[in-house]
């Protein structure tokens, strides 16, 4: 009788065991994960858009719209940086929001028409009143960049035609 005891514990054990490495590498491979998202994103933005985004930011948001075998569509990304202002490349041309230009005016209201019909959650876009942005166009595809400095986030928005 002690035996069967002995084994069914040994059992337990090992089940135990094996459930908690499983979680273990669920996690790593969670963290893994989350990192090497950041790495494309900073690879894509290099190799499409020839911009290099700050290190060591996190991806708290994407919205994946494209349709199609060509990836037609939306894609929307939202970066943080946490304790630390993200050091910019120096060839971004930044424009105040607030500037009076046609242009600036143009990117937040151009933002808000397609985040409006992509269904992207308003807690997911820039605050305007308090931001920088560059605006990229390619071929017929577009790149919208809005930093808020008082978040400390960077918003991603890409529109391929």
């Amino acid at each position: 009788m002690k035996r069967r005891n002995k084994g069914r514990f040994y059992e337990a054990c090992l089940m135990r065991i094996f459930i908690l490495s499983l979680g273990v590498i669920g996690i790593c491979f969670f963290i893994i994960f989350r990192s090497q998202s950041y790495l494309s994103l900073k690879k894509h933005m290099q190799t499409k858009w020839d911009l290099l985004i700050p290190e060591k930011g996190e991806i708290s948001y994407v919205y994946d719209g494209s349709k199609g075998f060509f990836s037609d569509g939306v894609k929307y990304y939202v970066v943080d940086y946490k304790n630390m202002l993200p050091a910019f490349d120096p060839s971004f041309d930044w424009k105040e929001i607030g500037e009076v230009s046609i242009n600036n005016d143009g990117c937040s209201a151009y933002f808000k028409s397609i985040a409006k019909t992509e269904s992207i959650p308003k807690e997911r876009w820039p605050n305007f009143d308090d931001c920088r942005v560059v605006d990229i166009t390619s071929e017929d595809d577009r790149l919208l960049l809005f930093f808020d400095k008082s978040l400390n986030r960077l918003f991603i928005f890409e529109l391929y035609i």
